[in-house]
C-alpha cells in the first residue's frame, strides 16, 4: 500500500450521511424505541457479556500482530485515540463489527473474514467498524442485534432501520477514508454480493478500473430494474422493512457517488494540512 493521509482533527460531521442526524433524532424521540431500550438494555448487557466470555477469543498484539497493526493504523488515520479490544469468533460470516456501549466498545472479527480479506480490504473493514464507534452508532446497533422477532413487532421497526441504513452509509465512507482505495472498498462490497476476494483482485488493479467496473455494474442493475419498476419498488420496500442492513446494491451506489463527489474534497483538505505537518506515512 502506498502513501496515506492521516485525518488529524477529522469530525464525523464532515462525511456523515446528510439525513443520518435527523433519522437518529426521530428514533431517539420515539416512545416505542424508549420502551424497547428499557426492556432490552439489561438483557442485552448480560447477553453481550455471555457472548464475549463464552464465544469470543480475545486477541493481542502478540497473537495477531498483523490485525493489530492495521487496527492501530486505522485509529490513527481516523484520529481516534483509543484502540478497542479485538475479539475473534469462529464463523463463516463476513463479520467485523463493533459491539458494546460507550467506552466499553470492542470489535469482533470472524476467523473467515480475517483470512478471506487481504490487507487493503481489512483497512476498509476496520475503518467501517471504527467509524461506527466514532459516529456513535454502536449502542443502537448492539441493542438491535439482540432483538427477537416478537420484540420487533412492538418496536419502531421502520424508524430503527431508517436510521441504521443511513448510518451504514456513513460507516462505508469512513471505511473508504481508512483504506483510501476505492478498489478495496469495491472489493469488500462485491464480497458481500458473493464475488470472492481473489476474483475481484483479478478484475481490477486500480481505483480507476474498480470505478469503471462498478459503474457498469450499477448501470446493468438499473437496466434490469427498469424492466419492471413496480416489482423493483416492492422489492426495495421489502428490503427496507426486513433488513437491518441497507440493500447491497444501494449501498454500493451510495459509496460510489461519494467517492466521486465528497471523498476528493476531504482528501484535498487534509492532504494539504497533513503535508505541511510532515505527517505522511510511506
Amino acid at each position: 500500500m502506498g502513501r496515506k493521509i492521516y485525518f488529524y482533527g477529522l469530525r464525523t460531521e464532515e462525511f456523515i450521511h446528510p439525513k443520518e442526524a435527523e433519522a437518529k433524532k426521530t428514533l431517539l424521540g420515539s416512545k416505542g424505541y424508549q420502551k424497547m431500550v428499557a426492556a432490552l438494555s439489561k438483557a442485552a448487557d448480560v447477553y453481550n457479556f455471555t457472548k464475549k466470555e463464552g464465544e469470543f477469543t480475545l486477541l493481542s498484539r502478540q497473537t495477531a500482530p498483523g490485525l493489530f497493526r492495521i487496527l492501530e493504523d486505522t485509529c490513527r488515520i481516523l484520529d481516534m485515540g483509543q484502540v478497542p479490544d479485538l475479539y475473534m469468533i469462529h464463523s463463516y460470516s463476513q463479520l467485523l463489527l463493533p459491539c458494546g456501549t460507550g467506552q466499553d466498545c470492542y470489535l469482533v472479527i470472524s476467523d473467515y473474514i480475517s483470512k478471506a480479506a487481504d490487507e487493503e480490504m481489512l483497512y476498509y473493514l476496520f475503518g467501517n467498524a471504527m467509524t461506527m464507534i466514532k459516529a456513535g452508532h454502536v449502542e443502537i446497533t448492539t441493542l438491535t442485534s439482540y432483538m427477537t422477532d416478537n420484540i420487533w413487532l412492538a418496536a419502531p421497526q421502520l424508524a430503527v432501520k431508517s436510521y441504521l441504513h443511513k448510518a451504514d452509509v456513513t460507516s462505508d465512507r469512513g471505511g473508504l477514508l481508512a483504506c483510501q482505495s476505492f478498489r478495496a472498498a469495491a472489493r469488500c462490497h462485491f464480497l458481500e454480493l458473493g464475488l470472492p476476494a481473489g476474483e475481484t483482485a483479478k478484475l481490477f488493479h486500480s481505483d480507476e478500473e474498480a470505478a469503471l467496473y462498478v459503474e457498469r455494474y450499477l448501470r446493468e442493475v438499473r437496466r434490469v430494474n427498469e424492466k419492471d419498476p413496480l416489482l423493483t419498488k416492492v422489492s426495495e420496500k421489502w428490503m427496507d422493512i426486513n433488513q437491518i442492513e441497507g440493500a447491497p446494491n444501494r449501498m454500493l451506489y451510495e459509496l460510489y457517488q461519494w467517492y466521486k463527489e465528497g471523498y476528493p474534497r476531504l482528501l484535498r483538505k487534509y492532504a494539504g494540512a497533513d503535508k505541511n505537518k510532515g505527517r505522511y506515512r510511506i
